[in-house]
């Protein structure tokens, strides 16, 4: 829901009162055509001001009821959100050659693709859009791929890969299912539960298979390399939002409340090609200390941390992401101010619930990599901090910027972005 801003009861008065005298004005100018052509009067002469009143009048009315739409009868604001509505005529569309507009061919009675056939399916209305009879198809117990779909990209979500490994393409040309039974099982329990996506993970989540580790066993290796049955976890790459809550999370800064809007609705309408010059909006877009899901996605504008570790293309449908490994990812860790902050609130934190300092590195290790560190980390960690200690020479070290390198370190690692 989008919250629009409050007009205030006078100017919802104001705008009331220029609307009715907009259809006022309407109403005198059609009775003058009107009367006009009972009494055989040529209008050509002020017909251009007829046209130009005419254009006048519809848009200043249309954005006047516009604005009225967005508030109550006290002017206060309304929630919004975008939805699609039917058009008043309903009809079948026209069948474009080569898909250009300009070159509409015979008419298309409205219906479902031909090789999915499901008994019982609806027909559309003659007067309705065919959007509900639509859903209806594609939810139905017997459509043959939708449950499979779903399920195929929770199980990618969780294992890194899924049973289809193209799960944007379950036809010809994509790749066979690696289980297919295992697939068709999950979408029948999937389909059963309601059509709940939390089941469903909570059942793939809590088998033998999910929660194997990641161990390297040569003979499994020799009969299966690409791990087609897996045999261990995969190893790979979180996406970038998980990478950026999870700073937040082991620095015991993350809100998790709900934004009341998406940070665009508070620009006041300014365009969104200039909201570099915006000096109350951060220059990467992401001042806040919520979750990733609510930073605003904006095309050709997005925030540092989604942009640099491949968050998918918002204009496209994407079942895959890539994964890159470059050294802009790297510099954007050791040098972006929000990396830093985070290493500091990190520092802070560990330097609170430790009470020595070899506590206090252990705690770092289990916040950021759920486990404890080994001898030759340790040894490592005391290494660094004598080093850093040192350098200081007679002035007093500054515990609170050695400590946030070091948690900086700890979060610009490989394994603290990586599921293992």
């Amino acid at each position: 829901m989008i919250p629009n801003k409050s007009i205030g009861a006078k100017r919802a008065v104001e705008l009331r009162a220029q609307l009715a005298k907009l259809n006022a004005e309407e109403k005198a100018q059609e009775e003058r055509v009107r009367k006009a052509y009972a009494e055989k009067r040529d209008l050509s002469g002020e017909g251009y001001d007829l046209l130009r009143n005419a254009i006048r009048i519809l848009w200043t009315r249309g954005g006047v009821e516009g604005a009225l739409k967005t508030v109550d009868d006290e002017g206060r604001a309304l929630p919004l959100c975008m939805g699609a509505l039917d058009a008043e005529k309903i009809r079948d569309a026209r069948l474009m050659e080569r898909g250009e507009i300009t070159r509409p061919t015979k008419t298309v009675e409205r219906g479902f693709p031909r090789v999915i056939e499901i008994g019982g399916a609806l027909k559309p209305a003659a007067k309705q859009s065919g959007r509900l009879e639509f859903a209806q198809w594609l939810a139905s117990p017997e459509h043959p791929l939708t449950a499979r779909v779903m399920a195929n990209r929770v199980w990618k979500h969780l294992f890194g890969t899924g049973i289809v490994r193209t799960p944007d393409n379950f036809g010809f040309t994509g790749e066979r299912p690696t289980h297919p039974e295992l697939l068709d099982h999950l979408a029948l329990r999937f389909v059963d539960g309601g059509w709940s996506v939390k089941a469903l993970v909570r059942e793939i989540v809590l088998s033998r298979a999910y929660r194997q580790a990641s161990t390297y066993r040569a003979d499994a290796f020799e009969k299966d390399p690409d791990n087609h049955y897996y045999w261990r976890a995969n190893k790979r790459r979180l996406d970038a939002e998980i990478i950026r809550d999870s700073m937040l999370a082991v620095c015991g800064q993350l809100d998790t409340s709900r934004r009341p809007g998406s940070l665009v609705a508070e620009l006041g309408g300014q365009s969104i090609s200039l909201i570099g010059f915006n000096k109350t909006v951060p220059a990467d877009l992401d001042g806040s200390l919520r979750r990733s899901v609510y930073l605003p996605v904006i095309r050709d504008r997005l925030p540092d941390v989604l942009g640099l570790f491949d968050f998918a293309e918002p204009s496209l449908v994407t079942g895959e992401r890539e994964v890159t490994n470059v050294p802009v990812q790297a510099l954007y860790l050791m040098n972006n101010q929000w990396v830093q902050d985070r290493a500091a609130a990190l520092a802070q934190r560990i330097r609170r619930e430790g009470k020595t300092p070899e506590e206090q590195i252990r705690r770092a290790f289990v916040l950021c990599y759920n486990r404890t560190p080994d001898a030759a980390e340790l040894k490592l960690a005391e290494a660094y901090f004598s080093k850093a200690r040192s350098q200081a020479g007679e002035t007093a070290p500054d515990e609170a910027k050695i400590w946030s390198a070091y948690c900086q370190s700890l979060l610009a690692s490989a394994e603290f972005r990586n599921a293992d």
